[in-house]
């Protein structure tokens, strides 16, 4: 019987070399696509479906609340358009007139009323500057509040 020496000397010698060791590496590398081929299958059933659901993260909720502008007549809560002027002045259309605050928390204010009272569409700024009231009867300057184009030129009551 050969002693573990003489075998490791046997197997690192010519003679072993040439046929053994390729034959050996052949075997080692066809065990190796073999695994790697068999452990390489389709996903199960359930990964494939993860994709057709949504699964939802955890995240901060937040909540804006609503403002009434006047609780006592819905057309006023029928916003069409915003503005801010250049003062920090909030300006307001709505289907029930047009409504203002200056840059505190004053509550919203009626600007417009008597015979003008009625719906404004828009609130825009013009190419000068001038702040505009597109309104039912007409277009109003906000820094005078008066009618400048519509069936009256008058200033509004």
């Amino acid at each position: 019987m050969r002693s573990k020496a003489s075998i490791f000397i046997f197997m690192n010698s010519q003679a072993y070399l040439p046929t053994q060791i390729r034959t050996l590496r052949i075997f080692l590398y066809s065990i190796l696509i073999f695994n790697t081929l068999a452990c390489t299958t389709s996903p199960p059933e359930a990964e494939k479906n993860a994709e057709k659901y949504y699964a939802d993260t955890s995240f901060v909720q937040e909540i804006h609340s609503h403002y009434l502008i006047d609780s006592t007549r819905p057309e006023a809560n029928q916003v069409r358009d915003i503005h801010i002027s250049d003062d920090g002045a909030v300006w307001v259309a709505t289907a029930a007139g047009v409504f203002s605050r200056n840059q505190s928390n004053d509550p919203l204010q009626l600007v417009i009323s008597g015979s003008n009272l009625g719906p404004a569409y828009d609130i825009r700024q013009d190419a000068e500057g001038n702040d505009r009231i597109a309104q039912w009867d007409g277009d109003y300057r906000i820094s005078t509040l008066e009618l400048t184009h519509g069936p009256q030129t008058n200033s509004i009551e």
